[in-house]
């Protein structure tokens, strides 16, 4: 199977929800494709950028 993943997910993911990991834990382990458009990893790049940049 397939999952194209969007920034909420993997949002949760980076704070450790619990529901989550294990979903993607099941899928990984599942031999499943865990896809991430372009956009995300911009949008996801772009708001760790801004969250560093306003705790320095």
């Amino acid at each position: 199977m397939v999952y194209v993943l969007d920034a909420n997910v993997i949002v949760h993911y980076l704070k450790e929800d619990a529901n989550v990991t294990k979903n993607f834990d099941n899928a990984v382990l599942g031999g499943s494709l865990l896809l991430i458009p372009r956009a995300v990893d911009y949008e996801i790049c772009r708001g760790l950028e801004l969250s560093l940049n306003a705790v320095k």
